[in-house]
């Protein structure tokens, strides 16, 4: 069951990502405001991969993160991108070099 809470935070939620990024989490950060990624790793939603179904508003929120025809492809064959990949759709918004990168541009936005 998800947690609905999660999107009625009345503060911006800048996420950090600094590991490869699967499933639940990639889910999570989607659902944040800014995301900003540490060069070098991946993000994805792969439950199709595994026979999993993916889940109504994950399919609604991937929409309003990327194009929705990258959206039903990314769902559809379960999709794992590069940081780089991942912000040139529009998945991530900004690249780090490393974890103190991201934290700082984290703490600029």
């Amino acid at each position: 069951m998800v947690n609905l809470n999660f999107f009625i935070v009345i503060k911006f939620i800048n996420v950090l990502i600094a590991g490869h990024t699967l499933a639940g989490g990639c889910f999570y950060a989607l659902s944040c405001e800014y995301r900003v990624m540490v060069e070098n790793y991946k993000i994805g939603i792969n439950e199709i991969l595994v026979g999993v179904t993916v889940p109504r508003i994950i399919v609604e929120l991937m929409k309003t993160v990327i194009a929705a025809k990258e959206a039903e492809r990314t769902l559809l064959f379960g999709t794992i991108y590069s940081s780089q990949d991942a912000l040139k759709i529009g998945m991530i918004d900004e690249l780090a070099t490393d974890k103190n990168d991201a934290i700082a541009k984290c703490e600029a936005y």
